[in-house]
């Protein structure tokens, strides 16, 4: 076995700040407090579920003066009711949405229990602190507006323009009720938490400005780079945040990169899979799993080791290179060149 438990007997010292994402270095993580944001989710799917049906027109058509562009994305282009315009377009959402008697009665109740006013502003807080980082690293940009929704187990977040929508179906709890229905695998559902949702949101900011397929080529190196910047992005704009959350690790997958690190760097470069452009093969370390699933990998191994590996790469790269800014390490392509200047070698 290739990749395996280092059997010799080290002594780790993990300090627990390591482990749960405060950094030391003062670069990432500036003083933002006197950056001006204030962010105000705005809870479309409580405008929605407000219209009262017998003057459903009335409802809708304050909501999309409002909201017109964000209502027409998520009526036309999320959901395919119909053409915007057409009258049986908002009927179709009416009937199929609004009137969904599991929808109205069940599943949108759930979400006002698990997110009452003090959560909502809670998680504001957290956005209001992520938004300041960003502001602070492109002071030009206009800041994204945060929509909460119901999109009946879609997606966990989206982009319209720069704005974000969050679905907040997807953070009930791990144990909610209908998960095992829908047949989300355990290791997944173990994320549906309220916890993973300013992750989510951010990783999906930073897919919106920076898109994968233009900045990536088909060799796992750039993809796992590329996962590895996502995750800087989230170093960046949130220095607190715990790296357990970060990359959706438990603390036992985190500490059992770190123990293996030389064992994985090793394994990667011994199979010759750094330049492998096997699409099946590039997924077993970058796609979800409950482990890495691949030839000489043990089965107790973290999942989405390519991830885990690029963030390392991305991390020892602008400690090694300090005069790179953030959105030149995104847009560079080059990352043969990021990994030389690197000097990774765990």
């Amino acid at each position: 076995m290739i990749l395996s438990i280092n059997k010799r007997v080290i002594v780790y010292v993990l300090p627990v700040l390591f482990l749960f994402g405060c950094k030391s270095n003062d670069r990432w993580n500036p003083d933002v407090s006197k950056i001006k944001v204030d962010v105000k989710f705005i809870r479309l799917e409580k405008e929605f579920y407000s219209i009262d049906p017998k003057h459903f027109e009335e409802g809708i058509r304050q909501m999309i003066t409002a909201h017109k562009d964000v209502i027409k994305f998520f009526i036309t282009r999320m959901h395919n009711f119909g053409r915007w315009g057409e009258p049986s377009t908002l009927d179709s959402f009416k009937r199929v949405y609004l009137m969904n008697r599991y929808m109205r009665d069940s599943l949108y109740p759930d979400v006002e229990k698990t997110f009452p006013e003090p959560v909502i502003k809670d998680l504001e807080n957290q956005f209001d602190d992520a938004f300041r980082h960003i502001k602070y690293y492109y002071p030009d940009d206009s800041l994204p507006k945060v929509y909460t929704i119901i999109n009946p187990f879609g997606y966990q977040a989206y982009t319209y323009g720069k704005d974000l929508l969050i679905a907040l179906e997807f953070f009930l709890g791990e144990n909610y009720r209908y998960y095992n229905s829908i047949e989300m695998p355990d290791y997944k559902m173990r994320t549906f938490r309220k916890e993973y949702i300013l992750p989510s949101g951010l990783k999906t900011l930073f897919m919106n400005r920076y898109d994968e397929d233009r900045l990536t080529d088909q060799t796992l190196l750039s993809k796992m780079i590329y996962a590895g910047k996502k995750l800087f992005y989230i170093d960046a704009m949130k220095p607190d945040l715990a790296d357990t959350l970060k990359i959706e690790y438990t603390t036992k997958q985190l500490k059992w990169c770190i123990k293996n690190e030389t064992d994985i760097w090793a394994h990667l470069v011994t199979e010759n899979l750094l330049y492998n452009t096997n699409e099946d093969k590039v997924g077993r370390y970058i796609d979800e799993g409950p482990f890495t699933n691949d030839v000489n990998v043990p089965q107790e191994s973290s999942p989405r080791l390519g991830e885990w590996v690029g963030w390392q790469i991305v991390k020892q790269y602008m400690e090694k290179n300090p005069k790179v800014t953030l959105d030149e390490l995104f847009m560079d392509k080059d990352y043969r060149k990021i990994l030389k200047l690197s000097e990774y070698k765990p």
